[in-house]
């Protein structure tokens, strides 16, 4: 059973996620930009 509305919600659940973990990164290993 795939509903639209999921395909959907699932590339934007993956691009948040990436983003989270983007942003914890950095915070985790801030790098000295010139």
């Amino acid at each position: 059973m795939t509903h639209p509305k999921l395909r959907r919600a699932v590339p934007l659940a993956a691009i948040a996620l990436a983003l989270i973990v983007a942003g914890c990164g950095l915070a985790n290993f801030p790098i000295p930009t010139r």
